[in-house]
């Protein structure tokens, strides 16, 4: 007779089974999962609710940074604070008309913009300080007058000593100055200048010129050395650069916060701001629950519609942090600049628990250059209207397809389509079939027939075991799913999502060399995945891909790519993340991306853009950046319409911002997923939804159907809550978030509503 030993352990129990029971049991337990099977897939009845909503904005909350407010279009003719006195003129570039002065003592710059008149300054002038001087006055604050002067400031460590201190030093430090030695560039016009900074000797080339493309600013990686001890931490380059006096100045301070912001120069506000581009290094700090800096740039406009300053970072956005600082009864100057990091520190644990551990510093420098473009703008591109237009030509210059799209009599619709989720099961986890391919012929089938031509899908959870817990497996597709072929609608555009940065712990396809580690050798995780290292990333999801493309899927969604990442284990540097990053465009035959940031607008499709920004009370206004940018050039789409708080008011502002619908949705109840991983999804069915898609698809066709193919040229706030878009082929929009009927142009829009004028 065979009999099975298993020992528990130091306690010495051992168990005897005769192979007739371990039979017994293997039935018991095949039978446990084929009713765990045949439960889940024969689910209850369920309906979901539907609801919409229509809130009228209070007159207070139209004023708020949640929406854009009325400009001032006061006249400015120059800033008083900035002339071109002491400042040796260096040439003038006759495309662009920009002429370029440098200080001959301390390398401040003056640009003079020859089409307009304006002087453009990296620092200001301090005659205001001396009493008879036309600008002083007795109550002005005090300034470090050597702070402001100096072209740059650095941040070092000195390893000598036992703490690790950030010190902090400027090119004018006290009674210290820093040497440079300039040389005129004999192919630009512009200079180069070896500094040295005067307290820990750290040296790096400043190059300055005039190009096609504006001001040009870089510090090149290779040029930095650290003396000894003192090793670099971040560089600031001309913080001053396009700074404003208090509140007099009309015009505003431009943040690429969320889908974009304002800091107005009204005295509104005198809060500082800093975040880092792209958001935060998810291998030193948490996520953020606030939006991120979603492109590389950020500007002033003084005068608006008449003076601007565009600053494109062309290089080093994925190491910099925008700072603005604000007016106050201290200091009389608005400023905004961007910081670069180079080092930081970071705690190093001792034992595994934690409970001991030491600060260090980062070894080597992370890897980039800083190349900065100055755009200086005039009449209609002096606003963020004009900004999106000049960034949109840039981003086409780096290589994005943003030409304008067809014109069309329609819209577009997209729906996330949710096919296979699992849960927790007596045994291992169960699958639930939510949609699968005879029903998403089904729904897509319904909605052409009521009308709507051509639709776009994403479909989760078409891999093997469906949507969580399976990523970074991509290679089989689940055959509850049903069969690719049958998804061969010729209006219908199919994408399959995909995560293929994050790797579930404990699913199979990745090593753990292949998850991102921190500079104290922790494993990352976000959220209940680990981060996986880019480029690891992207070799594993090529050979998933050479499998599923072989079986019919050509076309990828790749979600969950608002993450830009260090990998120390691997010596990856953020700047280097973003270039892998956008590979994975090149992979499928077309591509979408959720809530991009700017370097992944290359996707032939953009779905959940951002609408809002983070709202912080910094911010004077909320302004369509991004979709300013994108639309005409791009199919956008906005979030899922499911779970909109006030429908209303989320349809005017799709309007407002030119984005197309977008639901999620399942043949089946989202009661199913109320104990799975996607039990966010409340409220999903499609035979409950039908009706209300069709609704709220027909009423922004109505609207933007007229504007296919063309893009905003104009967007004038007339009166808070009602805006005007004249579109590029000449029909204009008017929408009124408000609660009371406006009249503008002959043409009367009721409350909570649009119109089109053709």
């Amino acid at each position: 007779m065979t009999t099975y030993q298993a020992s528990l352990g130091r306690c010495g129990i051992v168990f005897k089974l005769k192979k007739p029971l371990i039979i017994l049991l293997s039935v018991i337990g095949l039978l446990v999962i084929s009713i765990t099977i045949s439960f889940a897939q024969n689910q209850p009845l369920y309906n979901d609710a539907v609801t919409t909503s229509s809130v009228i904005p209070v007159d207070a909350t139209l004023k708020s940074n949640r929406y854009t407010q009325v400009d001032d279009l006061s006249t400015i003719d120059e800033n008083p604070y900035v002339t071109i006195n002491n400042h040796e003129f260096i040439g003038t570039h006759t495309d662009t008309g920009l002429s370029l002065y440098v200080h001959p003592e301390h390398l401040s710059l003056r640009i003079v913009n020859e089409n307009t008149g304006y002087i453009w300054g990296s620092n200001m002038d301090h005659d205001y300080l001396e009493e008879g001087h036309p600008l002083y006055e007795s109550n002005n604050p005090q300034t470090n007058i050597r702070q402001d002067i100096s072209p740059v400031s650095i941040s070092y460590f000195n390893t000598s000593q036992i703490t690790s201190v950030r010190l902090n030093e400027y090119f004018y430090e006290g009674a210290f100055n820093g040497t440079f030695t300039r040389r005129e560039l004999t192919d630009q016009t512009g200079f180069s200048a070896r500094i040295k900074m005067p307290r820990s000797g750290i040296m790096f080339e400043l190059i300055v010129y005039l190009n096609d493309e504006g001001l040009n600013i870089e510090v090149p990686f290779d040029s930095i050395e650290d003396n000894g001890n003192f090793i670099i931490s971040t560089i600031t380059i001309y913080r001053n650069f396009g700074f404003t006096t208090k509140d007099v100045t009309p015009g505003y301070a431009f943040i690429p916060d969320g889908v974009g912001a304002l800091i107005r120069y009204d005295g509104t506000y005198n809060k500082n701001y800093s975040k880092k581009f792209y958001g935060p290094d998810l291998t030193l700090t948490s996520p953020s629950l606030e939006r991120y800096l979603t492109a590389g740039l950020y500007g002033t406009v003084q005068g608006i519609h008449q003076n601007a300053m565009m600053v494109i970072l062309n290089s080093g956005a994925a190491h910099g942090t925008l700072t603005y600082q604000s007016h106050n009864p201290n200091v009389l100057f608005n400023r905004l600049y961007t910081t670069f990091e180079y080092r930081d520190k970071y705690i190093q644990k001792l034992n595994a628990s934690g409970t001991s551990t030491i600060e260090r510093i980062q070894t080597d420098k992370n890897r980039f250059d800083i190349h900065f473009i100055y755009k200086f703008l005039s009449g209609e591109n002096a606003s963020y209207v004009g900004f999106s237009h000049v960034y949109r030509e840039y981003l086409k210059q780096k290589g994005n397809q943003l030409e304008p799209l067809p014109t069309k009599d329609y819209i577009d619709l997209h729906l996330d389509i949710l096919a296979l989720e699992s849960k927790s099961a007596w045994y291992g986890r169960a699958s639930i079939s939510m949609t699968n391919t005879t029903q998403i012929n089904d729904i897509t089938t319904n909605l052409q027939t009521s009308g709507i031509e051509h639709i776009v899908t994403t479909i989760h959870g078409w891999q093997s075991s469906g949507l969580s817990r399976t990523t970074p497996n991509f290679g089989r597709i689940d055959g509850a799913f049903g069969k690719i072929a049958q998804l061969d609608n010729p209006n219908v555009e199919t994408y399959y999502a995909t995560t293929p940065l994050l790797g579930y712990p404990g699913a199979s396809g990745y090593q753990a060399n292949d998850i991102v580690r921190n500079q104290g050798s922790e494993f990352i995780e976000v959220g209940n995945h680990y981060l996986l290292n880019p480029q690891d990333a992207l070799d594993i999801f090529n050979k998933n891909y050479e499998r599923i493309h072989i079986k019919g899927i050509k076309n990828l969604s790749f979600e969950v790519m608002n993450l830009l990442y260090s990998d120390y284990h691997q010596r990856l540097s953020r700047s280097e993340s973003m270039e892998i990053i956008e590979q994975f465009l090149n992979i499928a035959n077309r591509t979408i991306v959720s809530q991009p940031f700017d370097y992944l607008f290359g996707a032939d499709i953009i779905k959940e853009l951002e609408m809002y920004s983070s709202q912080r009370i910094d911010f004077t206004d909320t302004v369509p950046f991004l979709p300013l940018i994108l639309s005409g050039h791009k199919l956008v789409f906005g979030r899922s319409a499911n779970f909109f708080a006030n429908t209303q008011n989320e349809l005017l502002r799709m309007i407002d911002y030119q984005i197309y619908p977008n639901f999620y949705v399942t043949h089946e109840s989202a009661g199913l997923l109320l104990n799975t991983d996607s039990n966010n999804i409340f409220t999903s069915k499609f035979s409950d939804w039908q009706p209300e898609i069709i609704r709220q698809y027909n009423y922004l066709n109505d609207a933007l159907k007229f504007v296919t193919g063309s893009y905003i040229e104009s967007r004038v706030v007339i009166e808070p809550g009602f805006v005007q878009n004249t579109y590029s082929n000449g029909v204009v929009i008017y929408i009124n978030y408000s609660g009371h009927a406006y009249t503008a142009n002959g043409v009367t829009v009721p409350m909570m509503s649009y119109e089109v004028v053709l």
